[in-house]
């Protein structure tokens, strides 16, 4: 029961991300993304420009950013 639960809450903040976009066009959206993700106004305009604008594509790209900033590599 609890599992179906879960699975019911993933997939409804799952089709959240899905449809939420992150417009770099409107000068209040960008700087509300940049803060809320920690990440500098330009940077968040060039990854969009490299995945589009599907925050999870956005979100998917700062975790990848910051796992390889950090030199972090599996089996160390």
């Amino acid at each position: 029961m609890k599992k179906a639960a879960d699975s019911e809450m993933n997939s409804e903040s799952s089709k959240w991300l899905d449809t939420r976009l992150v417009d770099v066009a409107e000068k209040q959206e960008l700087a509300y993304w940049a803060r809320a993700i920690q990440i500098s106004e330009e940077e968040l305009v060039n990854i969009v420009k490299a995945v589009g604008p599907s925050l999870k594509a956005v979100m998917r790209a700062v975790i990848l950013k910051d796992i390889r900033d950090r030199d972090f590599t599996p089996g160390r």
